[in-house]
């Protein structure tokens, strides 16, 4: 990059890691994609002059969305819709927009769309979509004729701001059920990454201690620097334990740490009890695949949280 003189890159945050801002002089706006942007990223590289935050699918033919982090405190926020018009409607019936400030799954409509799935009509019927009620409707108060059109539903979770902005909470998928209670992960992941700044990744997952023989439980895990706070300012977010690394547990090197008073608050405020993290962990590398994404694999051996189970923590 230095040799060749780079003054704008797009990069994951991943890659951004491999870098040092001092060694690319050149550089002068940077574009996060790919993945989710966090704090730690932020804050980094807001020495550029620009940095922004790009969001969009390979069905979108790439980037949909996209917002300057510059002075900004959310990096989940991935802005307003570019050559595309963004729509977020209920996570279970695509045929009902929510309302400003609601979460809900993200629908792109534009010339921007890849046509199907190579050999996969069922696939492409599921993903893109034509005439949901409220389009063939349209919107007499806001003077919005009928039309027709064709729609991609992304499978990620949004909330549409009162400016007119997209913040990005995780992927749809990633509901589950703990006691009964439906647990939306990508919730308690984007609040936790929003009250952990430190962590470079974070991941909420549901395991069963003990071989499977014990109930769920919700553990919070994050990849940070080795070392007794994951945040060096004051106060502490995360202390570690003493007297608690655990053994390997399906490849990673695990840790358990507490969270901080005001974190425990923090996170009891935003959200219901159910879906607050029984456990912490603390990793040193999340499990990754060869595309570099977070290896869900990784954390479900169940066999391996029988190392959990017998260490007392359940």
């Amino acid at each position: 990059m230095t040799h060749m003189q780079v003054n704008i890159a797009l990069l994951t945050p991943t890659g951004t890691r491999l870098l040092r801002p001092e060694d690319v002089p050149s550089l002068r706006t940077l574009v996060f994609g790919g993945e989710a942007v966090t704090a730690e990223d932020q804050k980094r590289w807001n020495g550029l002059p620009e940095i922004i935050n790009a969001y969009g699918p390979t069905e979108g033919a790439v980037c949909c969305a996209a917002a300057s982090m510059k002075g900004s405190r959310e990096p989940a926020k991935i802005g307003t819709t570019i050559a595309s018009v963004g729509w977020v409607v209920n996570r279970r019936n695509h045929n009902h927009l929510v309302p400003l400030g609601a979460v809900g799954e993200l629908l792109i409509e534009g010339p921007n769309l890849a046509r199907d799935y190579i050999d996969d009509p069922v696939k492409t019927a599921a993903a893109f979509i034509e005439k949901p009620s409220w389009f063939v409707q349209g919107a007499q108060a806001h003077n919005k004729a009928a039309r027709l059109g064709r729609l991609y539903k992304t499978g990620d979770l949004v909330r549409l701001d009162y400016d007119s902005s997209l913040t990005y909470i995780g992927r749809k998928d990633m509901q589950v059920k703990i006691n009964g209670e439906r647990v939306e992960l990508g919730e308690i992941e984007h609040h936790l990454q929003h009250l952990i700044p430190g962590a470079s990744h974070v991941a909420a997952k549901v395991i069963r201690p003990d071989g499977g023989k014990s109930p769920q439980t919700l553990v919070a895990f994050f990849e940070a620097k080795q070392s007794t706070r994951v945040v060096q300012e004051e106060p502490a977010y995360v202390t570690i334990e003493s007297n608690m690394l655990l053994p390997m547990v399906a490849g990673l090197d695990v840790r358990v740490v507490r969270v901080s008073q005001g974190v425990s608050d923090a996170l009891a405020r935003r959200l219901p009890m159910y879906m607050v993290p029984s456990l912490f962990l603390r990793v040193t590398k999340m499990p990754r695949t060869l595309s570099d994404k977070m290896d869900d694999c990784g954390f479900s051996l169940h066999s391996s949280w029988r190392l959990l189970g017998s260490s007392g923590l359940w």
